[in-house]
């Protein structure tokens, strides 16, 4: 099946079996009773569908990687950014700290 054509391959059974896992099946006998079922002109079919690599091909992409790529680097560059400013804002409150002593130690030898 090919969009909205079909193209038929034989009587046999053609299907690539490394897709079996993916089979979809549906019977066209869907009568409720099953005695209507046997009824001359009852159909009593069924059809097997399955994927083939082109399908596949079809879907293979490098998007999820990609798209894991960039929201892994943003991620790592938040975190970055994050520990930069925290280590600026450690060395300062230090200095900050460092001066408050000192200027403390030198209001308290003045009085």
């Amino acid at each position: 099946i090919d969009g909205s054509s079909l193209t038929f391959l034989g009587f046999e059974d053609l299907h690539d079996t490394d897709y079996d896992s993916y089979e979809i099946n549906s019977i066209f006998n869907t009568y409720e009773h099953v005695e209507r079922s046997r009824e001359l002109g009852a159909c009593i079919y069924s059809i097997h569908v399955y994927p083939s690599s082109d399908f596949e091909d079809e879907y293979k992409s490098a998007t999820p990687l990609i798209l894991t790529l960039v929201v892994g680097g943003v991620f790592l560059s938040i975190i970055t950014s994050f520990l930069f400013y925290d280590t600026f804002q450690r060395k300062r409150n230090t200095k900050v700290v460092v001066n408050a002593a000192k200027s403390n130690a030198l209001v308290t030898s003045l009085f």
